[in-house]
C-alpha cells in the first residue's frame, strides 16, 4: 500500500512548468540565499519550508547513499540506531506509535516500521516528502510544522528527530512543548 501524503493546513501553490514535474513554491518565497538573523516563528517556518523545498533534490542526491532507504542514522556522525539503541532495544519498539520529526525522505521511519513500530514521518518540506513517496514503504507522511503538530494529545509513545527539526526552528522550546503534548 502506498503511503498517504497529508498536508496539515499547509498551503502549497503550484506554478506551470515546461517540464512534466510539478514545481512547488510558497506564495511568499524567502530570499534565495540563507541569512542569519533573529526571526519570529512564522517567518522562520516559512523560510525553512522554502529552503528545504528548493534544496531537497540536491540534499537527497548528495546524502542519499549515506542515509540509505531504511536505515536509522543519528546525524552526520553516522551513529546507527541498530548499535546505539537510543530508542531502546528494537524488539521493544514493536507496536509503539512513533513520531519522526524532520523526517526528510522518511528513512528512519521505514526502519522503525521494519521493527514493528507504527511510525508517522513528519516534515515541513513537501519536496522532501515527495522523495519519501518515491522510495515508498508503509509509512504515513505528514507535511506540517513541528511547532504546530496536527495530532491529538498523547498520540505517540515516542518522538525522535535524527537530523530534523530542532536546529532549524526559531524557538526549539515551542517545538519540544508541542512534541511533549503529542508524544512522551
Amino acid at each position: 500500500m502506498r503511503p498517504l501524503l497529508r498536508h496539515a493546513g499547509d498551503r502549497l501553490v503550484g506554478r506551470k512548468s515546461t517540464t512534466r514535474e510539478p514545481i512547488i513554491q510558497e506564495p511568499e518565497a524567502p530570499e534565495p540565499e540563507a541569512t542569519r538573523r533573529q526571526a519570529g516563528v512564522t517567518e522562520s517556518s516559512r523560510a525553512n519550508r522554502g529552503w528545504w523545498d528548493r534544496n531537497a533534490d540536491e540534499y537527497q542526491t548528495e546524502h542519499g547513499t549515506f542515509l540509505g532507504d531504511d536505515r536509522f542514522v543519528w546525524g552526520p556522525e553516522g551513529l546507527d540506531e541498530v548499535e546505539a539503541e537510543l530508542l531502546g532495544p528494537p524488539e521493544e519498539l514493536k507496536g509503539r506509535d512513533v513520531l519522526e520529526l524532520g523526517a526528510g525522505a522518511a528513512q528512519c521511519s521505514r526502519w522503525l516500521a521494519a521493527q514493528g513500530a507504527r511510525p508517522v514521518a513528519l516534515d515541513i518540506s513537501h519536496r522532501q516528502l515527495q522523495h519519501a513517496l518515491r522510495i515508498g514503504g508503509p509509512v504515513p507522511l505528514v507535511c506540517a510544522d513541528a511547532g504546530a503538530l496536527p495530532f491529538a494529545d498523547g498520540s505517540f509513545d515516542l518522538a525522535c528527530s535524527a537530523y530534523g527539526a530542532l536546529p532549524f526552528v526559531a524557538d526549539p522550546r515551542l517545538v519540544l512543548r508541542e512534541v511533549r503534548r503529542g508524544g512522551r
